[in-house]
């Protein structure tokens, strides 16, 4: 799985996931935020939801997390029962949706049964 962070503004004249006065970069946010999600994942399964969309299903201990992401804006169904899943995108933000009708963009989300 990957995904690359292409916000060039956020990096001219200092590369890194600290600025020059060691405040975190959106980056550095986007690794945190991976990090506490991702950790201790076991098993990873790539779900076709669509042609542009990437999406996997993690099981970890306490549950299963799905990321989410697409080449071009797309609405997604994903296959678990839960009707109302929580969302957590690469800034932190979190929020509910419809498990049913997902938007999803260019920018990971983390998606979560309730």
């Amino acid at each position: 799985m990957q995904w690359q962070f292409n916000s060039h503004a956020d990096f001219l004249g200092h590369p890194g996931l600290l600025d020059a006065t060691d405040t975190p970069r959106p980056a550095a946010t986007a690794f945190r935020v991976t990090s506490e999600k991702l950790t201790g994942a076991t098993h990873a399964q790539r779900l076709g939801l669509g042609a542009d969309v990437h999406a996997y299903r993690l099981v970890r201990p306490g549950g299963e997390v799905f990321v989410l992401w697409s080449t071009r804006p797309a609405t997604v169904a994903l296959p678990v029962r839960a009707g109302v899943v929580r969302v957590t995108d690469v800034r932190g933000q979190v929020s509910t949706a419809a498990a049913g009708s997902l938007a999803v963009g260019e920018s990971p989300v983390f998606v979560e049964l309730p």
